[in-house]
């Protein structure tokens, strides 16, 4: 059985002890690291690349490190579950894509509950990338794409959309999490662009960089001229 990996970052260590006991005693979970900063959190995520974090919103340096869209552009998948004083923040949670919110004091009866939920989306996630297809993250809901239908993936305005040919899709989730998920023919052509290698119809120079096109539709997505050489060679191999 697949075990969920967690890791919990919270200024307060009694709350990590007590947040790492509850986990103990469930076969299903491993806590893997602590961190007590935003910068040690993110050096943690590098590292042991855990399934679930365990945040607490007021951590120092948190919004400059793992909330900052720089920072979380490059990091490996992971789902989040925030911790905060401040019921309003289950309106925050929202917006960052977490799967729970814990108000302090904590209810770990509530940690357990969100660590199921999170573990039922994880193995999820594995399901479909068995069947070849990816489990995608709306505002509003899920949607199950088909790999080969995905076009491009682009961030536009700190928003991730998916582009198939007749349709596209905005979700929250960093375009790093899609490079750690998706196959090796989706390939990072720029800092806002990964492409479907295996859909390019033709490419275009468009001023210093190029533009490539796909079939069965007019839609087209950047490549930079620091990736043109790699993409060629991707493409013929």
């Amino acid at each position: 059985m697949e075990t969920l990996t967690i890791a919990v970052a919270d200024k307060d260590s009694d709350i990590i002890f007590s947040i790492r006991e509850s986990i103990a005693i469930h076969s299903n979970f491993e806590f893997i690291g602590e961190a007590k900063t935003g910068e040690d959190l993110v050096e943690l995520i590098f590292l042991k690349q855990p399934n679930v974090v365990i945040v607490d919103y007021d951590l120092p340096s948190i919004h400059s490190t793992l909330f900052n869209s720089e920072y979380k552009e490059y990091l490996p998948a992971f789902q989040l579950i925030l911790i905060g004083g401040d019921k309003n923040l289950a309106i925050e949670a929202f917006n960052y894509s977490a799967v729970g919110y814990l108000p302090r004091p904590i209810d770990f009866s509530r940690l357990i509950s969100c660590l199921y939920k999170a573990k039922e989306f994880h193995s999820m996630n594995l399901q479909n990338e068995t069947d070849n297809r990816i489990l995608i993250k709306l505002n509003n809901g899920f949607v199950y794409l088909r790999m080969e239908d995905i076009l491009f993936i682009e961030i536009i305005a700190r928003k991730t959309i998916i582009h198939t040919v007749k349709n596209k899709y905005e979700t929250t989730e960093s375009l790093q999490s899609f490079v750690d998920r998706l196959p090796w023919y989706f390939y990072r052509t720029h800092r806002s662009f990964l492409i479907n290698l295996n859909k390019i119809d033709r490419i275009e120079i468009f001023g210093e960089s190029y533009l490539s096109y796909f079939k069965g539709t007019n839609k087209s997505a950047g490549i930079s001229k620091l990736k043109i050489r790699k993409v060629h060679a991707l493409l013929i191999r």
